[in-house]
């Protein structure tokens, strides 16, 4: 054993030295000497025989539970930042019936946040030596900024004393990974003065171009700099040919269209033409940016954007999530389709609300707004293709396809001198609700026994108006999808344990689950096809079961199944062969023709592309609490390779192996900080799967089939949030027909701390929402419905068909 012990010391010390080389701080207390500006906790019980290091190690009693540990601050070097938290330490239990738990956890504005526990006991494999424990956590930087760690040793048992030596805590910077452009270009602090010929100017900027070094620059009316060169950056690829560039704008000719001045700007890349036309007014601060590109090769498109260096500071950053930042500045951020406003007053400028790019990013490190007109990583995408001799294998299908001949077209708006800012945001949601949960139920092996327990509470229970369980109950929203027939007979033997043997539910051999859909489809439930069958279907059949579903359902959602490289894995769907023109399997036609618009599209999933970034259970993944970097669009549609049909993510299959982990998924910490990131979640789920497992049913004592109590918990308190305005539920058809329609709004930022919003869709929206960091605001002269939530002034309005509202700001 002293062996055992020497090597875990060598490792110990090792580990020591190796995080003490990356870590910025670490915090060590061996009893005998330790760092008195840290706030050591129950550091007084200690004793002096036997110590694993030196005379003295700490003691846990039953009498006196709680053992030596700390509260403290995170180290200044580390806040603001992720980081992995490293504990190591010594524990020895002199008696066998001892046990105990070293426990860490954090907290944020006095509210516990976050537990772990490492098991000691199954640590301790003798009752004479001492144990090296250790542990890592990973913290996210809104917690490390002003949040609080307390760690400590817990004496779970009554049986004896736990001994404490050596205790340890690293702190090392966890880095993320990196999505800007990869730019090789210098940086244009100042304007060369008199050198740059002015295009156009009017009272709000001037747009100057330097034909010596092609710099294509920004000024307010006093010539002082806002933006100091416009540049072009493309990566793609031709063959085994990669393309990175980045390109200078050269100005071709100026062209009038009545008061509007076109500024004609243009560049060749190695297999394409690019136009950029810049439109201005004379009494207008806003600046209209077309770029159109025409490809004279077959080629692929990782990125092409136009990159936008700041002469001034930013002021304000419109995230992702709609929130926005003015302080605390992350070093990048994808921002989506929002935007950023640099500087203030006379010398600032914005964009925002950018619906017809791919995103923006943000680098504040080289103060440059990325302004992305194609991005793979905007529109995600993979194949399983069909290998009847392979598993699991996928092609990364995310960049665009062009051949010779294509053209592409996408535009934005600046707007200089902001005297509105800050501005309004168009939230997510409608009616102020801060965050949105969407629950998607994917069919597989159900039961009409499991259907009516998941949806009415109990097996026995067949209307909707008598449930007292589950989905219904609750009245909690739900895209259900079903199939449509079984014709290879499948049955829930396998898949329950031998506990049900009956067929898997399907419309066409079912009819009490037939009836049973006809009944809750008024109960705020959505329904859609989980492709027509269990295994690859026919194209007769596809056609069949999409007609029937349009008829009976009208949803316009299509939830893959199967998905996998054999010829039995449903072929017909999105990541198979189903937007193929030449597969025999080909469905994009059919689901045009019977109104299906909405895709699953499972590439975060199958990539596992978030793994490292949940904190907890967090319901959002990744946890924005890490920041802003990853590109995670909502839904999005695919420039070339599917037909402008819309995708929507799901990024982990809901699981719930005991009743006590709802708690763990779903407690109110969880749902605090899901909204408090305003966050959106689609989730992945089998209610009434046959399979116990999945948590969201159970027998009863009278050996019936009831909603799991943890599920309806969950379900009420879901509702709950609803019915404070905080949450809001709904089913994916219609949260993605309101998302959708808010890009149909256009905004202009005026000259007079205002903005006019224009309903250019084709549906009235109601309670569309905004926020922002001021004193009040007014639409159209009176006061909006509105509440306050931290900084922001929440407030909403409806928009009829072509209607327009001015939103007057009181800062």
């Amino acid at each position: 054993m002293k062996k055992t012990v020497l090597v875990a010391s060598l490792i110990f010390l090792f580990f020591g030295c190796y995080c003490q080389h990356l870590a910025a701080q670490s915090w060590f207390n061996g009893l005998d000497t330790y760092d008195t500006t840290i706030h050591w906790i129950n550091n007084k019980n200690i004793d002096s025989l036997g110590a694993y290091s030196e005379i003295y190690f700490a003691i846990s009693s039953p009498q006196k539970p709680y053992g030596l540990g700390v509260e403290n601050d995170f180290p200044k070097i580390i806040r603001g930042k992720n980081t992995t938290v490293y504990i190591t330490g010594f524990v020895k239990m002199p008696k066998a019936q001892a046990s105990g738990i070293y426990v860490f956890t954090l907290e944020k504005a006095g509210k516990s946040i976050f537990w772990q526990g490492i098991d000691l006991s199954k640590i301790v494999k003798d009752r004479q030596h001492w144990f090296r424990f250790a542990d890592t956590i990973v913290v996210p930087a809104n917690i490390t900024r002003n949040g609080k760690i307390k760690a400590y040793l817990w004496n779970t048992s009554k049986k004896g004393d736990i001994y404490l030596d050596d205790l340890k805590f690293s702190f090392v910077p966890k880095h993320h990974p990196r999505f800007l452009p990869d730019l090789k270009i210098g940086k244009n602090d100042t304007l060369l003065a008199g050198t740059a010929k002015t295009l156009f100017q009017n009272p709000f900027y001037k747009i100057k171009f330097n034909t010596s070094d092609t710099t294509l620059q920004l000024t307010n009316h006093d010539n002082q700099p806002l933006v100091s060169n416009l540049y072009y950056f493309t990566k793609r690829q031709r063959g085994k040919d990669t393309i990175q560039q980045t390109k200078r704008w050269i100005f071709r000719k100026t062209k009038k269209r009545n008061e509007e001045i076109d500024l004609i700007f243009s560049l060749k890349t190695k297999y394409s033409k690019a136009i950029l036309e810049i439109g201005c007014s004379p009494n207008s601060p806003e600046i209209k940016y077309s770029i159109r590109e025409k490809y004279n090769r077959k080629q692929l498109i990782y990125r092409n954007a136009l990159i936008l260096e700041s002469a001034i500071g930013i002021t304000e950053v419109y995230r992702s999530n709609r929130q926005s930042d003015r302080k605390n500045f992350q070093n990048e951020y994808w921002l989506d389709k929002e935007g950023a406003t640099f500087g203030k007053g006379a010398r600032s400028w914005t964009v925002y609300h950018c619906p017809h790019i791919s995103s923006m990013q943000f680098d504040r490190p080289n103060n440059r707004l990325i302004v992305n007109i194609d991005y793979q990583k905007d529109h995600p995408f993979m194949r399983f293709p069909l290998q009847p001799d392979s598993v699991d294998w996928k092609v990364d299908f995310s960049s665009s396809r062009h051949k010779r001949g294509d053209k592409t077209e996408h535009s934005f708006t600046l707007t200089a001198d902001v005297s509105t800012s800050p501005l309004p945001r168009l939230m997510k949601n409608p009616d102020g609700y801060l965050s949105t949960y969407i629950w998607t139920e994917h069919a597989d092996y159900s039961d009409i026994r499991t259907n009516r327990a998941t949806y009415f509470g109990s097996e026995k229970i067949t209307q909707p108006d008598s449930a007292v369980g589950g989905f219904v109950k609750y009245g909690i929203p739900i895209t259900k999808s079903v199939f449509y027939d079984n014709p290879d007979s499948v049955r829930n033997t396998n898949d329950s344990g031998g506990k049900i043997t009956s067929l898997e539910c399907s419309i066409m051999d079912d009819t009490a689950f037939r009836d049973f859909l006809f009944k809750i489809r008024g109960f705020h439930t959505d329904i859609c096809l989980h492709t027509p069958e269990q295994f690859t279907t026919t194209r007769p059949r596809l056609k069949t079961a999409l007609r029937y579903m349009q008829k009976h359902f009208h949803s316009k959602c299509w939830i893959d199944h199967g998905n996998n490289n054999g010829l039995q894995n449903n072929r017909e769907d999105l990541i198979c062969d189903g937007t193929l023109k030449n597969s025999p399997y080909y469905a994009l036609d059919l689901w045009k023709k019977y109104g299906v618009q909405y895709l699953h599209d499972a590439y975060y999933e199958e990539m596992n592309s978030f793994a490292g970034w949940q904190f907890g259970s967090s319901i959002e993944k990744p946890y924005r609490g890490f920041g802003d970097f990853f590109p995670k669009p909502d839904y999005w549609q695919h420039p070339t390779r599917t037909d402008a049909m819309y995708h929507w993510p799901t990024t982990k299959v809901l699981y719930v192996k005991t009743d006590g982990m709802w708690d763990y998924l779903f407690n109110p910490v969880q749902f605090s900080l899901f909204t408090e990131d305003w966050g959106i979640e689609i989730n992945h789920c089998y209610p009434a799967r046959v399979h116990q497992t999945k948590g969201f049913w159970t027998y009863n004592h009278q050996g019936e089939i009831v909603s799991a109590k943890g599920f309806d918990k969950t379900l009420e308190a879901m509702q709950k949030l609803h019915r404070q305005g905080i949450l809001y539920l709904s089913t994916l058809s219609d949260y993605l027909d309101y998302r959708i329609a808010l890009e149909q709004i256009s905004y202009r930022i005026l000259s007079n701390s205002s903005v006019v919003l224009t309903n250019h869709s084709n549906t009235e929206l109601k309670g569309v929402s905004l926020a922002v960091k001021a004193k009040a605001v007014l639409v159209d002269g009176l006061k909006p419905k509105q509440k306050r939530v931290d900084n922001d002034l929440i407030f909403s309005l409806n928009l009829k068909q072509g209607q327009s509202a001015l939103i007057r700001i009181v800062k």
